[in-house]
């Protein structure tokens, strides 16, 4: 088993990828890792697809010790060299220019702050005292768990949060 499994996974990560995925959303988390005699925390980048049928796919999972820009455009050099071409939206945290490495490979792409991110950002520009009001606003404007929600809805929302 052990000889087999490094194989398939190399196989799975150099696997032919879609020319072409509406969305990928790519964010990193930070492991505790062992390396020699030391313990660290590193960053693993996971990168997430919709595929046009609309169902799901693991592009990949990248290590890196840190977290950056640069890593990204290896990351994303790797994508090509897997028939990856084109992207319609990424979805990515707010890392310092990210979108730069983004349009150099994929010119034509959009990009869009993960809500999560986008809220840790608001949280950080206001008074304490009214950060729970701002937390019920910014949920309710990127409610999620309604299937029946329309875009003319989700518009009214953020109007009257932007009116709050």
């Amino acid at each position: 088993m052990f000889d087999l499994v490094p194989e398939e996974v190399f196989k799975w990560l150099n696997r032919p990828l879609e020319s072409y995925y509406p969305i990928v959303y790519i964010d990193s988390t930070f492991i505790p890792t062992h390396q020699v005699d030391t313990v660290s925390k590193e960053a693993y980048y996971t990168l997430l697809a919709v595929c046009s049928d609309r169902t799901g796919e693991v592009l990949g999972v990248f290590y890196f010790p840190t977290e950056g820009s640069k890593q990204s455009e290896v990351i994303f050099e790797r994508l090509k060299n897997q028939s990856l071409s084109n992207v319609g939206l990424f979805v990515t945290d707010g890392l310092t220019n990210i979108e730069e490495a983004i349009w150099k490979h994929f010119r034509s792409a959009d990009i869009q702050l993960c809500s999560v991110h986008l809220h840790r950002v608001f949280l950080k520009e206001v008074k304490p005292k009214h950060k729970a009001a701002l937390s019920e606003g910014v949920r309710e404007v990127f409610r999620s768990d309604d299937r029946n929600d329309t875009i003319d809805a989700a518009k009214q929302r953020f109007s009257a949060f932007c009116d709050f």
